[in-house]
Order: structure tokens, then C-alpha cells, then sequence
């Protein structure tokens, strides 16, 4: 357990509502994976947990880290497109991926 006491549906509701109110930095001054951290952190914070022994903002951006290789683990591109753009790149093509997700 990241943050012992630390109530998940709690945490979970608390990440959502700043995703839904400030997914990243719309400045982009600060990366969004550092971004979500401190949302994750804030959602943690919000709790009144104390640190204890741990590190919160450690604990945040593991639980970015853990959020962003499952999300990204659903992003798969059907048979036979990465050798498509592979030879689009080949030729000297650039192409881009539009989805409703930050740009990093």
C-alpha cells in the first residue's frame, strides 16, 4: 500500500475531479506526467493523510507512473499500421495522432 489509511474510491473521485478540471498544464510549463502527479497528490492530500514513513509525492508519481502504462496498454494500432508509417517515415513523411489526450 502506497498510503496506508488512504481511501481508494476516495482517491480515485479526488484524481477524476482535477482530470476534469485541469487534465494538464495548460501553460505547459510542467510535463503531464509530473502534472497528473500532483493531481493524484492533491487527491491524496485531500484525505488528511499524514506521510508518515513514506514520501506522498513519491507515492503520486508512482501512481501517475501505474495510470499511464494501463491506459497506454489499451492503445493499439490495427494490424499492419506501425509498417504502414514505418514506410511513410521511410519515404519521408511525417505523421500524427490525434486523440482527445495531451500531446506528450
Amino acid at each position: 500500500e502506497l498510503v496506508p489509511g488512504v481511501d481508494v474510491d476516495g482517491l480515485i473521485a479526488g484524481f477524476r475531479k482535477g482530470m476534469k478540471a485541469t487534465p494538464w498544464d495548460v501553460e505547459y510549463k510542467i510535463h503531464v506526467d509530473e502534472w497528473r502527479a500532483g493531481l493524484w497528490h492533491a487527491a491524496i492530500v485531500e484525505q488528511n493523510l499524514e506521510a508518515g514513513d513514506g514520501d506522498l509525492m513519491g507515492a503520486a508519481r508512482q501512481l501517475q507512473t501505474k495510470y499511464r502504462d494501463v491506459r497506454l496498454s489499451h492503445f493499439k494500432f490495427l494490424e499492419g499500421v506501425e509498417g504502414m508509417i514505418g514506410r511513410m517515415k521511410g519515404k519521408g513523411l511525417q505523421t500524427v495522432i490525434i486523440t482527445n489526450c495531451h500531446h506528450e
